[in-house]
């Protein structure tokens, strides 16, 4: 009897210890997997940080007249040039029909002026017979006038004349005005001209500027100058560097920056970094801890042991904080909400909610 009354109890002891192992075990497939961490002190920096480019301060706009066609381009885009070298040209069969229609409108030009001078001429002869007609003398005005007019038109004229000629006697060639980098190509080969460039030579006499463009972070902290760090490389890093602060039409934020600097040359790209401000915090955490509730409200949760069913056990408690300042990734929290003890979680392979069970990696 007493056999058997221990053999029960021995199947009743492993019955429950496998109902136990088997409870946990349901018990943890359920429960969160949460990432904790501890509230320090930090630095939160406000900073502007875009990427820039090097490039010539000054650009050339190199043109031809206007309506003709361009043959050939001899230069790209990159592409170092001196002074002198041939840039592109035009076609010579509509330079030459340019010419003769610029010919024809200054000999036109002349015969009218011609013409008005002999008017003008016949109404000083009226007037002096008719020496009390105030008629002829206001005719007389308006013919000057007139014939002023004329005479600007013709002026005009000819100067786009002699400026087709010498372009005809260049070979239908556009020359560099001076040495440079051809920044861009605006008209292609068989493109009409107009009085737009037909492309933009940088011009290295004048130096280099830094541009870069921001957006978003604390660009909004940025006044119209400021004072900021250009780093190229490890082993070359401008300091102290005055930016000009345009703004964009999208709301970000232009920097320009002239540079001198050995080492530096245009085409380069560096990376802009201006600090605004920046304050020392006690209590600190990750920015992926806070959870929003509202426009100016939020929380975090905190791991807390508590005694359940199967013994003890971790669970989320939800703890309403103030933020004071945010920035590098991480937000202050005023400094009575949370102790420098308790675990916050920051990550969670579940969603959470307040008194639900976790299990802290790191505990």
């Amino acid at each position: 009897m007493r056999r058997k009354t221990a053999l029960a109890l021995f199947a009743f002891a492993v019955a429950m210890a496998c109902f136990a192992m088997l409870a946990r075990a349901v018990d943890a497939a359920g429960v969160a997997q949460v990432k904790t961490v501890n509230v320090g002190a930090r630095t939160i920096a406000h900073k502007v940080q875009a990427q820039g480019v090097v490039a010539f301060r000054g650009e050339t706009a190199v043109l031809s007249e206007a309506g003709q066609v361009v043959s050939a381009l001899f230069a790209r885009e990159g592409d170092t040039v001196q002074a002198g070298e041939a840039l592109f040209a035009v076609d010579a069969g509509v330079l030459d029909d340019g010419i003769e229609r610029a010919s024809v409108t200054v000999r036109k030009l002349d015969i009218d002026i011609a013409s008005m001078r002999d008017a003008a001429a016949a109404a000083v002869a009226t007037g002096a017979n008719d020496a009390g007609s105030g008629g002829a003398a206001a005719s007389g005005a308006a013919t000057s006038a007139s014939i002023e007019s004329l005479e600007l038109d013709r002026r005009l004229q000819q100067t786009t004349l002699d400026r087709l000629v010498a372009l005809r006697d260049a070979g239908g060639e556009v020359l560099a005005p001076h040495s440079g980098t051809v920044v861009s190509v605006l008209a292609p080969v068989g493109s009409m001209t107009s009085t737009a460039a037909v492309l933009t030579l940088a011009n290295p006499a004048m130096g280099l500027v830094v541009e870069a463009t921001a957006t978003g972070g604390d660009i909004e902290d940025l006044g119209s100058e400021a004072v900021g760090t250009v780093r190229f490389s490890d082993d070359l890093v401008l300091q102290d560097v005055v930016f000009s602060i345009a703004r964009d039409a999208d709301g970000g934020a232009r920097l320009s920056a002239n540079v001198d600097a050995e080492g530096v040359t245009a085409g380069m790209t560096c990376a802009v970094t201006v600090d605004l401000s920046s304050s020392e915090y006690a209590t600190c955490l990750p920015l992926e801890a806070l959870h929003q509730e509202g426009p100016s409200r939020f929380s975090v949760y905190v791991v807390e042991d508590r005694e359940g069913f199967l013994g003890t056990e971790q669970v989320a408690r939800s703890v309403s904080v103030t933020v004071l300042d945010t920035g590098d990734g991480y937000a202050a929290l005023a400094d009575d909400a949370l102790s420098a003890r308790q675990q916050v979680v920051v990550r969670s392979d579940k969603v959470i909610a307040e008194g639900d069970k976790v299990r802290a990696a790191d505990a």
